[in-house]
């Protein structure tokens, strides 16, 4: 499952589906079904959500056009342990982790090229590390204001995401039926 934010509303996606969360109203919405058997990583990238799907599968979803559209498949490296996507300068960036010996990992970056629908390799990176590298972010609408204001997780004790009232959202294509929890098992 990923989060994003996108013309001041929160988009959650996974595999199956995606709900959009209009903070004004106080409502979710379906909005659009993925519908691939895989989903790594998304992003916000020139108003639209990019997704990393089955790989090489590249997907970007238009809220004002409500609809899906396929990009330029990524580049397959077999050794690739994860993917991320990301928006970074008005570009839209690729990283692959790749683990070559024990404690060494090389981080290739690959920039989008819109106009010709695929990926150029303009980096690689190499690091000694024990772990995965991670790239991550917190998200809010910014109709919300400024993000200082809210308190983090470990702060909140006011019951987990299954506690969200989601005013009877359902979907067929769910195993449950339930909208009501954000786990990618239920979802």
């Amino acid at each position: 499952m990923q989060v994003v934010a996108l013309n001041d509303q929160l988009y959650v996606v996974n595999k199956r589906r995606m709900l959009c969360y209009d903070p004004r109203r106080n409502r979710w919405r379906h909005c659009g079904s993925l519908r691939r058997d895989k989903l790594h990583k998304a992003c916000v990238y020139q108003d639209q959500i990019i997704c990393v799907c089955d790989i090489p599968v590249v997907k970007a979803y238009s809220p004002t056009r409500g609809e899906w559209k396929r990009l330029g498949d990524i580049p397959i490296d077999s050794r690739a342990l994860n993917y991320q996507v990301i928006q970074h300068n008005n570009k839209l960036l690729l990283l692959t982790q790749t683990l070559l010996q024990h404690n060494k990992n090389r981080v290739l970056i690959h920039e989008y090229d819109p106009g010709r629908d695929n990926w150029k390799n303009i980096m690689a990176v190499y690091v000694s590390t024990l772990g995965p590298v991670c790239v991550s972010t917190r998200v809010y609408p910014s109709c919300l204001g400024s993000a200082h204001s809210f308190s983090t997780e470990e702060d909140d004790d006011s019951g987990s995401s299954a506690d969200w009232d989601f005013d009877g959202l359902t979907d067929a294509d769910s195993d449950s039926g339930s909208s009501s929890s954000f786990s990618d098992e239920n979802w």
